[in-house]
This record gives structure tokens, sequence and C-alpha cells, in this order.
């Protein structure tokens, strides 16, 4: 109702709309205020390239055409305007646009930087995001709190833990505090790069724990396999009033499967049914996998089969968890089953069946399963090769093993060489079992197992010189 607005009474409203993410709103009072011939100055201009980040409004170009009249004005070097541009387009996605806006600004702050070093990490660009974190070092500006966490993230998800504790005492001689997003980073980038001694030292230097720390902490526990670890931990967390959310069931139910441990498996299931998240494919796929893991293929079938899933990672899990168990039949009878409902096998799926047939020591079955990859659209893999290389060299045919090993599309990996070579020395083959050992040493010279069969062998034939020498 104001009779006289003016660009302080226009940019008050449309800041309104912007905080309250109604991006399209404020952008039809920005349309109006243009209308009226009011000039919009670099307060406004910042607040409508925020409100690009709302959803819907980038499809339409808006973010486009505001930098367009950015520029126009001239506003574009305006540090605040050129710092919002920046992280307009790095939340929008578009990289490229974000690095040449922050290029053409002629000073850098803090803030700008953090700005293209936090859209780096979020994109997962993390090499690139601790380059230009050591430019900036190197340019004299002493990054804040936001850019620190920053940081530390990138420092876990690229296993760069050296830099982590380089970044990590900068911090401390910079007498940077610690705050909560700071703490969980150092918790998550300690436990990301196994070094757990430091990441449970920094859950201890927290105040209090939190969903964030504690997830990461589990995490970690569980990647670098301290099972019992994990478990302590959400027992803790549990006791702390801290709910869990679907990716601390998901990390808790695989730590079960690592120990055996089906009892805490079976309430964790509880309380999942409870929170009404049994649905998830995720986490329906981890519960197979887990009762799977604990040698209760029943369960895992009853969990199967009460998903009624289509999904192919789900029943990957189940024709694993027979696998496992040297289940041939019903690994039989789930690909028939997927086959009957049109679900392409994946080279997951196949590499489980493969290893199924190696352990049952099913040649017809295994030949069988390996010839109708190229039939399924499934290109053999190291593992594929492995498997058959090893099923024809326990069955006796050595020479259909060999001829394996020296036709297949991929480079032969350890495990395919090692189980030529043992082959080689049980059947005497000196010429097969040189060439393997040569691989072997090339891929792993240290490996001890090498030389043992390779000399065994060598022996073994010198012995056999001997006995037809009359020696």
């Amino acid at each position: 109702n104001l009779q006289n607005r003016n660009v302080i009474t226009w940019g008050a409203v449309i800041a309104g709309f912007i905080q309250h993410d109604q991006g399209h709103d404020a952008f039809c009072l920005f349309d109006r205020m243009r209308k009226e011939n009011i000039e919009p100055n670099e307060f406004i201009f910042a607040c409508m390239l925020k409100g690009c980040c709302s959803p819907g409004l980038l499809r339409f170009g808006f973010s486009r055409i505001l930098h367009g009249w950015v520029i126009d004005r001239s506003l574009e070097l305006n540090i605040v305007v050129g710092t919002t541009l920046v992280d307009m387009y790095m939340k929008c996605g578009s990289l490229d646009d974000a690095k040449k806006t922050f290029d053409s600004l002629p000073n850098h702050n803090a803030v700008t930087w953090g700005a293209v070093i936090s859209g780096f990490v979020q994109h997962g660009y993390y090499y690139e995001a601790l380059h230009l974190f050591e430019k900036m070092c190197q340019e004299g500006i002493k990054p804040d709190i936001y850019s620190y966490s920053c940081i530390v993230k990138a420092c876990g998800c690229e296993g760069a833990i050296g830099q982590g504790r380089y970044i990590h005492n900068q911090m401390i001689v910079s007498d940077i505090q610690s705050d909560e997003a700071i703490g969980n980073a150092l918790v998550d980038m300690y436990a990301r790069c196994g070094s757990i001694e430091e990441a449970e030292l920094e859950l201890k230097r927290l105040r209090t724990l939190n969903l964030v720390s504690c997830s990461a902490m589990i995490a970690g526990y569980v990647q670098h396999g301290h099972g019992f670890l994990a478990l302590q931990l959400y027992d803790k967390m549990q006791e702390n009033g801290i709910k869990p959310e679907k990716s601390v069931f998901l990390y808790v139910l695989k730590a079960c499967g690592i120990i055996g441990a089906v009892k805490k498996g079976r309430l964790i299931h509880k309380q999942i049914i409870y929170d009404e998240i049994e649905g998830d494919e995720a986490v329906g796929s981890t519960l197979v996998e887990m009762y799977s893991d604990c040698g209760k293929i029943e369960e895992s079938h009853k969990t199967f089969r009460d998903m009624q899933t289509e999904n192919i990672v789900v029943w990957g899990c189940i024709v694993a968890g027979y696998a496992k168990q040297g289940s041939y039949k019903q690994v039989k009878e789930c690909l028939s089953e997927m086959k009957d409902k049109g679900l392409a096998l994946n080279d997951l799926i196949l590499s489980s069946v493969l290893a199924t047939c190696t352990q049952a020591g099913l040649l017809h079955e295994g030949y069988l399963c390996f010839k109708s990859m190229s039939e399924d659209g499934v290109s053999p893999q190291m593992e594929h090769y492995c498997c058959m290389i090893d099923l024809l060299a326990r069955s006796g045919y050595f020479k259909m093993a060999d001829d394996l090993l020296q036709t297949m599309d991929v480079l032969p990996d350890f495990h395919a060489l090692m189980s030529v070579l043992t082959c080689s020395s049980m059947h005497g083959n000196i010429e097969a079992g040189k060439r393997c050992f040569e691989g072997i040493v090339r891929l792993n010279p240290n490996d001890a197992s090498g030389y043992v069969h390779i000399s065994k062998m060598l022996s073994n034939n010198i012995m056999q010189d001997l006995t037809l020498f009359g020696e």
C-alpha cells in the first residue's frame, strides 16, 4: 500500500521472498519494479541471484538473464555480486561458469574463495578443491571456518590424509575454534582415511555426540572391518537418544554381517520395521545380504520374498547369498525366474554364479554360464575369467585354462596367473609355469607363494630328470 516505493522498499520485500524460498514470486516483483523504472542496486541483484537456486527457476534461464543485466550495469566486478554469481552457478551445477566468473573478479576474499571451493567439493571435484585451497593460502587469504570444513571433507573423500593432517595442524596454529561442523568433518576425514584412532579422538573432543559424527564414525568402522566397534557406537547413539537415519542402518547391518551378529541384526531389523523403512530397496537388499553373510539363508530368502521387488541389485544379493552357500540349485532357480521376469543379468550376478560353480566343481554349468554371457549382453570381466580359469584348472582341464588365460580380452591379474601356475606345478608344465611366474613377479614381486610354486615345479622336474638317468 506504499505510495512512494523506492529501491530500498523494493529490496526489502524481494529479500523477504527470497529468504522464504519463493524465488518465482521474487522474480515477478523484480519485473514489476523494473517496469516502474526503479533501477535495481547491487543488493537486489545479489538477492535475485541467490533466488535463482530455488527449485524450477534455472530451467527458465533466469540466471542467464540476470547475469546479462549485471554485466550491462558493470556490477559483475562488485565483490558481493561476483561472489553471489559464483555461488549461484556452483549450486546450479554450472562449474565452468562459476570458475570463469571467479577468475574474472579483480579481488578475492575468504567468502569468494569459500564459494568456489565448496562448490567443487559439493560436486565431487576434491582434487581441484584442494588445489584451489592451496592457491588461496599462497595468496595470503586466511580461510574461514566454512572453508576449513569444506576442505577437510575434500581430504577425506580424496583419501589425502597427509594434507588433512597438515590442514588440521594449520587450524590449530591459526587458533581456529573448532565448531560442530569442523569437528564432524574431522571425524569423517580420519575415519574415511582409515586412521581410526585419530577419528575416535576427534569424536571424543566433540561437546556432544550428534547424528553426523556418529554416522561418519560408524561408516569408517565398517569400511575398515571393525564390526564390533560400529555396533558399540550404534548402541551408544541409542543411549544418547540419537535417532538413526537410513545410512546408519545400512552400515550397522553390514557390521552385523561382518562379525556374524545375527541376533543383533534381527533387533535392528525390528527397528527398521518400526521406522517403516523396510520397503526401501537399499535397506532391503542390505538385510538380505546381512542374513546371508550370517549363514541364515532361509531368513535371507524370506526377507527377499517379502520385498516382492524386481530390482536387479536386490536379486544380485540373494543370488550372491546362495552362491556363498554353494547352493547351485537355488542359484539356477533365481536365474530362471529373473529371465522369466525380463530382468537382465549383470556382471556381479554372473560372478556369483561362476563362483558357485567353481566352489562346487560344476564345470558344465560354469561353462554354460560363461558362454551365455555374450548372449545376455555382458562382456566378461577379470573376475569372470578368473572363476572360469580356476574352474577349468581344478577340473583337470589345464590346457583349456592356459588357452583361456592367453586369449582373454583383458590383461590377467594375480589370481588368474596364480591359478594356472598352481595347475602348472601339479601337471609339470614348465613352460606355462614360467610364463605365469614372470607375470606374477611383475604384478607383485614381494609375494612368496609364486616363488614357492615355481621352486617346487623346477625341483620336481630335476628329480624326474635324475630318475631317467638312473641316479
